[in-house]
């Protein structure tokens, strides 16, 4: 339980704690008064009582300030970490215990090295380094055979000394000794923040500008090197607020996201310095690193963000701006909008045309100048090719040169994938390489076996998480679940697979074919007047209607009318319509 939490839990019990630090005052109103931190009467030290700022304290008499910890710390002429150790014995606070291994035994050094003198070579090397005598002196360094000795103190202990040569860059330690960290010596006694670094000339140097600091033992790393986070856990944990600055290379950069995860997230900012550390900042004449400590920034996890970022996109939709800007509203359907970061399930009965519709809606995508990747799992390349050229070619002319020009014109923006290993890193690799803004994926049964639910479930996670990070459309054809009969159309609930599937989905969307038309022309006219219509009224029936069953966004649900040309494998909303020639209508600036 860190120093906020501690200082919150006082906070509730503000008037027995102040009764408890100075019983001699008494309450008017809303606030304790008393004369002064040493218990005599008067009314210069109030402290609030209740509200939002109950446990807060201020002196009017000396300008002295804080919260019940520090009140604990004046009236006590306690060092910080010494209250806190007091104050959860008052509170009762006790760590939990765990089965463990027995912790390891270690040595207490004997303390070697000589004070240093004025002639000393060390104490030349670290005016070198930019250190002056109070920085030198608060940490206690010492010297050698002329190599620096850095002190390891823990409350005038010495648990650890760690050695280094001035004329070259040479380290050794002190042999089975407790590595924790270097600085608590020159720690001032009401730090409630610290700074975390990685070597004792760069705590140094973070102290003479100003900053407490502390060094880790061994370098940035893992393994052995964080041995130190179990030797220093429990004084850590007091601290509200830790700033981690390692050195500015791959190494200390490398260590980051450990030391966050070990010492708390809630509690870490992360500090970037202009030089590779505190003392390559001091040596370059560097005044002050006030501006990169206040820029320091807090570890959120990813994806937590204020919700102030997400107000000016939230605007846009009430007012009406968002959709027509982001928003691709389905050719043959203008009230099923196709946002960003959203995925699609297009079910339907195996041979009912998601595949050609799909494709279809491919090639209005590539119309629209989207960059299109296609994930065909299902049908070979080239054929899934020969249907989107008869698609883009409405008027059915293939020339050697009009084909061509296609691969620099309209298709451009058509990336095809067809491999079987690492395909969702090869997705995010298209999107990122290639500027992909839309994803087609035939189909999700090619992508996992029939019955293995979690492992589909899983599959449609890792889908969402790319289309949620990537801000792209991902649309994925699904199978149906067999019905009695073809002319039964499925819902939202038979989709082949894991229950979970449409639950993730932003929009499911069933397309059916009407195959009673095909079999009611198949019939004579005579057979055709016995069933009460006309070849011509048959014609006109719809061939397909795909149904929205899920939109997540505006909540439309409805179903529309599709009639499909077998000549240009097009669709259209309106019988009789002329095929759409994709590549005449606008060819400029493919």
């Amino acid at each position: 339980m860190n120093g906020r939490e501690i200082s919150s839990l006082l906070s509730e019990r503000a008037e027995e704690i102040c009764l408890h630090l100075l019983p001699g005052g008494k309450r008017i109103g809303q606030e304790y008064c008393i004369g002064s931190t040493s218990g005599e009467q008067g009314h210069s030290l109030k402290v609030h009582l209740s509200g939002g700022r109950a446990g807060v304290w201020s002196d009017f008499s000396t300008g002295e300030k804080g919260d019940l910890i520090a009140l604990w710390m004046a009236t006590r002429n306690l060092s910080f970490i010494s209250a806190m150790e007091e104050i959860r014995g008052y509170l009762g606070i006790t760590e939990p215990e765990f089965a463990r291994k027995p912790k390891r035994q270690y040595v207490k050094p004997k303390p070697t090295g000589s004070e240093l003198t004025l002639k000393s070579q060390v104490l030349s090397w670290l005016a070198l380094r930019g250190l002056n005598s109070k920085t030198i002196s608060a940490f206690q360094v010492k010297e050698k055979d002329g190599a620096v000795v850095f002190p390891y103190l823990r409350e005038g202990v010495l648990f650890h000394e760690k050695y280094r040569m001035t004329t070259e860059k040479k380290f050794w330690s002190s042999k089975e000794t407790e590595p924790i960290l270097f600085g608590w010596q020159a720690l001032p006694d009401d730090a409630r923040t610290i700074v975390i670094c990685e070597g004792e000339i760069d705590a140094m140097s973070l102290y003479q500008y100003g900053f407490p600091a502390l060094s880790i033992p061994y370098g940035a790393g893992q393994g052995g090197k964080l041995d130190w986070i179990d030797s220093e856990f429990e004084r850590l944990d007091l601290f509200d607020e830790i700033t981690l600055c390692m050195d500015m290379d791959e190494a200390g950069q490398s260590s980051l996201p450990e030391l966050v995860r070990r010492l708390g997230r809630d509690r870490c900012r992360i500090v970037k310095l202009p030089k590779k550390d505190a003392n390559a900042c001091l040596m370059s004449g560097i005044p002050s690193l006030d501006s990169y400590f206040a820029a320091a920034s807090y570890c959120d996890p990813e994806g937590l963000h204020p919700s102030s970022e997400f107000l000016p996109d939230a605007l846009e939709i009430l007012l009406g701006k968002r959709e027509k800007e982001v928003g691709i509203p389905l050719p043959w359907c203008k009230d099923f909008i196709l946002h960003p970061s959203e995925l699609t399930i297009w079910n339907g009965i195996n041979g009912h045309g998601k595949s050609s519709f799909l494709n279809h809606l491919t090639v209005e995508f590539l119309a629209r100048r989207e960059k299109v990747l296609y994930c065909s799992f299902e049908m070979n390349p080239d054929r899934l090719l020969v249907q989107i050229l008869r698609q883009i070619c409405g008027d059915n002319f293939f020339s050697e040169e009009r084909i061509k020009s296609l691969g620099v014109g309209i298709l451009s923006g058509l990336y095809l994938y067809i491999g079987k290993q690492d395909r969702f890193e090869a997705i995010r690799y298209a999107i990122r390489r290639y500027g992909v803004t839309q994803v087609v994926i035939d189909n999700l049964t090619r992508m996992s076996k029939m019955d293995d639910y979690s492992g589909q479930q899983e599959i449609v996670e890792k889908l969402a998480n790319i289309k949620d990070e990537l801000k792209v459309h991902i649309h994925l054809v699904t199978h149906a679940r067999k019905g009695e009969s073809e002319s039964l159309r499925p819902d939202k609930f038979d989709v082949r697979g894991a229950g979970p599937i449409t639950d993730i989905a932003d929009n499911v969307v069933t397309i059916h074919r009407n195959k009673e038309k095909k079999d009611l022309l198949e019939l004579s006219d005579v057979e055709l007047l016995r069933k009460k219509t006309t070849r011509i009224d048959v014609k006109e029936q719809a061939d397909a209607k795909i149904y929205i069953q899920k939109q997540r966004v505006n909540g439309w649900e409805g179903s529309v009318k599709l009639w499909f040309d077998p000549a240009s494998c097009q669709f259209s909303d309106q019988y009789g319509l002329e095929p759409i020639i994709y590549d005449h209508q606008n060819n400029s600036g493919w």
